[in-house]
């Protein structure tokens, strides 16, 4: 009976704990990035992100031209936010610009992971001390891509991984000024 209760007593604390862990990560407010130009948006812990001016692209896509875009630093200035749209200029397909984008990534770093579906693929993996996560959807038949790319340290993976996937779950394509009519 004695071992019964020990054990009842540590499974709520670990509930308690496991219940503060995820109020910590839970931003209290999160807002919606939408790019006009192509179309993008995606949701961010304002509490957490702020807009870093003037925006950048990330270097794995610098050859890539000309593009549309937010870059966002965490108040603690350990992780970044890239999120952009361009012409796919190229006229790569998807499969292409997977093997270009993984290619450029695993020069800097190291991919993990890679899974892909009809018009997106997504990468996550390290650079050095830094966890990455990537996103892109390909968007009107493939004239557009969408890129929404994350950057943290592995020490504070617990707080940033659910942001992460919040984010990614709400990173979508629209209509924009450079996309067609007919998307």
């Amino acid at each position: 009976m004695r071992t019964r209760t020990i054990l009842m007593a540590l499974v709520c604390l670990g509930l308690m704990v496991e219940i503060g862990l995820a109020q910590k990560v839970r931003p209290a407010r999160w807002v919606k990035y939408y790019d006009s130009q192509y179309g993008l948006s995606f949701l961010y812990p304002a509490s957490i992100f702020e807009p870093l001016e003037p925006s950048g692209f990330d270097m794995l896509d610098a050859d890539e031209g000309e593009g549309q875009g937010v870059q966002l630093i965490s108040r603690d200035g350990e992780a970044r936010i890239w999120a952009w749209g361009a012409l796919n200029s190229k006229n790569l397909s998807l499969k292409e610009y997977k093997h270009l984008i993984r290619d450029k990534a695993k020069r800097i770093g190291t991919v993990t992971y890679q899974p892909n579906g009809d018009n997106w693929f997504a990468l996550s993996g390290y650079k050095g001390d830094l966890i990455f996560y990537r996103k892109v959807i390909m968007s009107c038949h493939g004239y557009v891509i969408n890129s929404l790319h994350i950057e943290f340290p592995k020490n504070r993976r617990r707080l940033y991984e659910p942001i992460v996937e919040h984010m990614e779950n709400y990173f979508r394509t629209g209509r924009g000024y450079y996309t067609p009519v007919d998307c």
